[in-house]
């Protein structure tokens, strides 16, 4: 038997562990579904229509820490569950009509934003990262504004004044916040794999 073939792993060894790693990552979007759905009760009513969450760091947390597909999946599936009517929007609320409500475009727009704090989840420079976090922002916010506009029949400007504006500070923090967030639970959990 030759040294290569020697080393080679057992196939059952191979799908144990193939098996294994698939659990984990159904386990690990599964939680951050879950820690979006119970960050998004947190919530303060705004007379804007929109009310002020902690979804922007959950969602922003899910693509810093899992990277960009298991981040977006993450969101995915909280979107999901939301239309099908569990109860994981803020306020306790669900259903499809969500995404045609004033905070249906923000909804929609989580998918860019976790998207894009996953592709920052790659950049060794803290401010990149946060930048790529940023844009995805960005893509949420335009989501947002367009659906509040076409919904309660505001113009552009002023689903911008009243659903955009408001929380554009707050929500920049909430993406610097989440990316040092994940880094810093990362480092943790690197380190407690490693003893």
């Amino acid at each position: 038997m030759s040294s290569h073939s020697s080393t080679r792993e057992n196939p059952d060894t191979y799908n144990r562990k193939s098996r294994r790693y698939r659990v984990h990552q159904v386990v690990l979007t599964a939680l951050l579904a879950a820690v979006i759905a119970c960050l998004s009760q947190l919530s303060v009513p705004f007379p804007g229509g929109v009310p002020l969450t902690l979804q922007t760091v959950a969602v922003s947390f899910a693509g810093y820490f899992a990277g960009r597909a298991k981040g977006t999946a993450a969101v995915a599936v909280y979107l999901a569950l939301g239309c099908i009517g569990a109860p994981v929007f803020s306020g306790f609320t669900g259903g499809a009509e969500k995404f045609v409500s004033p905070t249906g475009g923000f909804l929609i727009g989580f998918l860019a934003l976790s998207f894009m704090c996953g592709v920052g989840s790659f950049c060794k420079n803290a401010a990149a990262s946060v930048l790529c976090g940023a844009a995805g922002l960005a893509v949420c916010h335009v989501s947002g504004i367009a659906v509040l506009s076409l919904v309660t029949g505001r113009t552009v400007q002023e689903a911008f004044l009243t659903g955009s504006l408001p929380y554009l500070l707050k929500d920049l923090i909430s993406v610097a916040a989440a990316r040092f967030l994940a880094s810093f639970i990362s480092v943790i959990y690197l380190r407690s794999k490693s003893q």
